[in-house]
């Protein structure tokens, strides 16, 4: 799971990282297979972080917790970014139902009283009524009903007021740029410092096969010391080949020229202001 959350952390997708752990062979203690789903259920597992949790409910104010009750695998720092990341991405992992629905608000909307999704329900003259999930069921009362047609027509307007500005198309352009470039110069560093290890290494290896052919250290011992380097060499290529594959990744996202991506925006700005008029 330490491989798991620093990967997680570094930016990597969970179906990218379910690929690279079924490679090494890693197989889960209960589930028959590995799956975004159930990697993104153990990034919020508390116990590796050494709280044991128990009596849960749908109400977690009344759950009791019991930090430090186990051995703490993943430290503080890494699971507070690990935590911060999976805030921001959880609606990107829903159930298939919401995933294969055509209807723009599925997934998206969220009761502000209890935290429920909105989801369809009856239709009045014609078009569609959202309401809190809860509420549907006779839960949430404090929710308001809300027609569709209505609610697109301001979402268009939000988009096209604060979203989709020259300002902010700047801005996410600046950020993306330099996004980039941080990203390409850390990669740089980490394949360089990893390089020098693997040539430390070799050159270590060398050293061991020239004492181990004059005799001046036993076989046993020499043979040993080999191993240990080869293992650690291996771990190192393995190492390498990740960041280079990163380092791909970011550079193909670097083709994507502004222009593109302006010219894109106009379509969708187009799209946003004639669609439903």
């Amino acid at each position: 799971m330490r491989f798991v959350f620093k990967q997680y952390s570094e930016g990597q997708g969970l179906k990218a990282i379910v690929t690279e752990i079924e490679k090494r062979g890693w197989r889960p203690r209960r589930a028959k297979e590995w799956s975004h789903h159930n990697l993104f259920y153990l990034l919020r597992y508390e116990a590796y972080k050494g709280v044991l949790v128990w009596r849960k409910s749908p109400d977690p104010s009344t759950w009791i917790r019991n930090e430090g009750a186990l051995s703490r695998i993943i430290d503080e720092e890494a699971w507070n970014k690990v935590q911060a990341r999976v805030k921001i991405r959880s609606t990107e992992y829903t159930n298939a139902k919401v995933l294969a629905s055509t209807h723009p608000f599925s997934g998206h909307l969220f009761c502000g009283a209890c935290g429920s999704r909105y989801v369809t329900t009856a239709k009045l003259n014609g078009n569609w009524r959202l309401c809190c999930s809860k509420r549907k069921h006779e839960g949430c009362k404090a929710s308001p009903y809300f027609d569709e047609p209505p609610l697109l027509v301001k979402v268009k307007s939000a988009i096209l007021e604060n979203i989709l500005t020259p300002a902010r198309i700047k801005d996410a352009l600046s950020i993306l740029a330099k996004g980039n470039y941080q990203e390409n110069e850390r990669l740089k560093k980490e394949t360089t410092n990893i390089k020098k290890q693997i040539v430390e290494i070799e050159r270590r290896e060398n050293l061991l096969f020239e004492a181990l052919e004059t005799g001046n250290l036993p076989a046993e011992e020499t043979s040993k010391r080999l191993q240990l380097l080869a293992d650690n060499k291996r771990s190192l290529v393995q190492s390498l080949q990740d960041v280079q594959e990163k380092a791909e990744k970011v550079s193909k996202r670097s083709v994507v020229s502004p222009a593109d991506i302006k010219s894109t925006i106009a379509l969708l700005r187009e799209s946003l202001e004639t669609k439903g008029e």
